[in-house]
């Protein structure tokens, strides 16, 4: 049941108006259906706090990063809820999508929360939040490659009252959860996943302004300089933490600030 080290014998799990009641040694209720699955053994659904749903790797990061750029709008759709119906399948019943390209996980959320297509349920981020040039922009490619330069809309900004805009513009159409690149990623073309792409001021207003709206925020950090800039801030979690030290972690066990490692 997640909480003991032994496994309850002979459980029921009890499920009325597609929601589950109780779970436990019950009983089974009278002119209940009753689903028997004999030496099954049956785990809480899974929550991943880390995931990017619209998309899914292949063996060659290059041929993945083109089939993805020819693909249309709705391609992408529909392959975002073929991985959320793998992803439930695979036992994960909540999932926190970290960023998502035309607002696709906000979509897919209420999809699923109206029984359009099966899957986990989604909490959104829609575009996650960055500066220019840094790992949420798109970098490393010919001014206008991808049409007009990223802004507010996209997540893009620049200095605190920008940023601010930025979170309201991301919560007005859909996000639950407010997305932060601070430091570059693994995957970046032209950014350090080390270096702080944001000052402690942006850092500060970007937090101030999502608790107000009553939203989490998430920072992607692998370098400790940009995570010290978001745990001083008050983030509520740290995503990746590849490079964190001593003070770092310090301070994030005086705050309360959760670290999501993303050990893939």
């Amino acid at each position: 049941d997640g909480r003991s080290a032994t496994p309850i014998q002979n459980g029921v799990v009890v499920i009325e108006n597609g929601k589950i009641r109780s779970v436990g040694a019950a009983e089974i209720p009278a002119n209940a259906k009753v689903v028997d699955l004999g030496d099954t053994t049956l785990l809480p659904g899974f929550i991943d706090l880390h995931v990017h749903i619209s998309g899914e790797l292949g063996e060659s990061y290059v041929q993945s990063f083109f089939d993805d750029l020819r693909a249309t709008l709705s391609e992408r759709t529909l392959h975002a809820a073929f991985f959320a119906r793998k992803t439930l399948d695979a036992g994960f019943t909540t999932v926190r999508n970290l960023g998502s390209p035309d607002r696709i996980d906000a979509g897919l959320r209420d999809g699923i929360a109206k029984g359009y297509v099966v899957g986990p349920r989604i909490i959104a981020a829609t575009h996650p939040l960055g500066a220019r040039g840094g790992h949420c922009d798109e970098t490393g490619f010919p001014e206008n490659t991808f049409g007009e330069e990223s802004g507010i809309k996209d997540g893009v900004a620049s200095g605190p009252d920008q940023f601010r805009d930025a979170v309201r513009y991301q919560v007005k159409y859909g996000a639950d959860v407010i997305k932060v690149c601070v430091t570059g990623g693994v995957l970046s073309l032209a950014d350090e996943v080390d270096t702080p792409q944001i000052t402690q001021a942006e850092m500060d207003a970007i937090v101030d302004e999502a608790h107000r709206l009553r939203k989490k925020v998430a920072v992607h950090a692998h370098g400790a300089e940009g995570a010290k800039e978001a745990i001083r801030a008050g983030a509520d979690t740290i995503e990746h933490g590849s490079f964190l030290d001593d003070e770092a972690l310090r301070m994030m066990k005086e705050r309360g600030t959760w670290l999501v490692p993303t050990l893939l």
